[in-house]
């Protein structure tokens, strides 16, 4: 369930240049790359950011923005600039004691969002839900509608849980394809331009691709290629010099461990 490009607040779609989808592409092989090396469990692909949602959602992430995520969720936390040997070092930490830190990290993050209300600098916060209970996580989307705090909330549904229910009365929420970088994007980049001009948050909840109930999961690399082939962007080479140039970090790393 992809989105469809939506409107900005000047009632104009939003559009994305040639470098920002060269940008998602690198941005996409590297946190593919870091994926694969990682190998998640079924379990952890249900609660930490596909590669397209960390990406989308975390690209335009700028100084003085804050990026709430738990440290197990490597992605975001790559996209953003942390070092590969920073991202795993901090998912080798024990994970009970991650939670509870997770939880004071999210009241953290809205205490940040409510200073950032007051001083309407267009700055927001960006948070991903990790493994908030459904309790904890409609109380934080209560009290961030409520105050109408600068945040963008993203959340990593299964298929099989009621999906658009979840954001209160009042607050912008899309469905979207949880592979679909170009969709998410979209998605994202509304939302945060809306927080930044202190229109308040918005929630975006990233699923499997359904169809008549069979789960087809989107290809994200090759469905970004396709589209970059289209802009005139030699994608597969692009893709060859980005994964030449990141293979080497993961195998430093890798290697370390033994």
């Amino acid at each position: 369930m992809p989105t469809k490009s939506r409107k900005n607040d000047d009632g104009r779609f939003v559009l994305i240049s040639r470098a920002k989808l060269i940008a998602l592409f690198d941005n996409a092989v590297r946190c593919r790359m870091l994926s694969d090396a990682l190998k998640p469990s079924t379990a952890d692909r249900k609660r930490w950011a596909s590669a397209a949602a960390a990406v989308s959602a975390c690209i335009d992430i700028g100084k003085g923005d804050l990026l709430a995520a738990h440290v197990h969720d490597a992605l975001p936390a790559l996209v953003t600039g942390e070092s590969v040997p920073r991202v795993l070092a901090a998912r080798r930490k024990p994970a009970a004691a991650e939670r509870l830190r997770f939880d004071m990290r999210l009241k953290s993050a809205l205490a940040t969002a409510r200073k950032l209300a007051k001083s309407s600098n267009g700055k927001v916060v960006v948070a991903f839900r990790g493994t908030v209970t459904d309790r904890n996580w409609r109380a934080l989307l209560d009290a961030v509608q409520s105050e109408r705090l600068p945040m963008l909330l993203v959340a990593n549904c299964d298929i099989d849980k009621k999906v658009g229910e979840g954001a209160p009365a009042g607050m912008p929420s899309m469905i979207v394809d949880r592979d679909d970088v170009l969709g998410i994007y979209r998605a994202a980049a509304e939302s945060m331009r809306h927080a930044r001009k202190g229109n308040g948050p918005s929630l975006i909840e990233c699923v499997p691709w359904s169809l008549e109930g069979c789960i087809e999961p989107t290809d994200t690399i090759a469905a970004l290629e396709a589209y970059l082939a289209k802009k005139g962007i030699a994608a597969a080479r692009r893709r060859a010099k980005v994964a030449a140039e990141f293979a080497p970090v993961l195998a430093r790393e890798k290697s370390r461990k033994k």
